[in-house]
């Protein structure tokens, strides 16, 4: 229900989305530096059809918007700001993640999932070849709902008359999906 779901903003630019049980918790105090939740300013909001409320439902998460970084001036201090929250986020065991199961089931994000790995975060739609807004860890970027972009290789040859395929297989170290395969 897309009515769950926040737009998430940088510098006035939607990059991703985030799940109410994220934004409750961004809500909190102690994050006003890094994070601004208030009305949502995009033209199409989309609320809910079905007419239910639950007791979570005191308003539509739709209707609402979170800023990230929202008085930093350049990327490297947006980088810097949202770096600050996922760690305060990762710290208190609390940056959550939708992993498309039932609806109140959320995961967390471990210290040991983190990749101290940057990933790039354009606005939605932008060329990759763009200039980022920012950068985000990249364990992150899901729970915020910023998409993620990589690359895969597959190779193919003849031997002895037969094909043969060359499919990557994960590293037993990565910490998502080891020793699955890559595609």
């Amino acid at each position: 229900d897309p009515a769950q779901f926040a737009p998430v903003l940088v510098q006035g630019e939607q990059v991703g989305f985030v799940a109410a049980p994220l934004l409750h918790k961004l809500r909190g105090p102690g994050l006003s530096n890094a994070v601004e939740v208030g009305p949502n300013p995009l033209p199409h909001v989309v609320r809910r059809s079905d007419g239910e409320a639950t007791d979570e439902d005191v308003e539509d998460v739709a209707t609402l918007a979170v800023t990230l970084a929202p008085n930093a001036i350049s990327r490297e201090e947006r980088t810097r700001v949202v770096g600050a929250l996922v760690d305060a986020l990762v710290a208190d065991s609390e940056l959550l993640l939708s992993r498309g199961a039932a609806e109140d089931e959320v995961a967390f994000v471990p210290r040991a999932k983190l990749r101290d790995e940057l990933q790039d975060v354009r606005a939605l739609g932008a060329p990759l070849n763009d200039a980022p807004l920012l950068r985000v860890e990249r364990a992150a970027v899901v729970a915020f709902g910023v998409p993620s972009y990589g690359c895969h290789v597959n190779g193919w040859t003849r031997r002895d008359g037969e094909m043969h395929i060359w499919l990557a297989k994960r590293a037993l170290s990565k910490p998502t999906y080891p020793g699955l395969l890559d595609q």
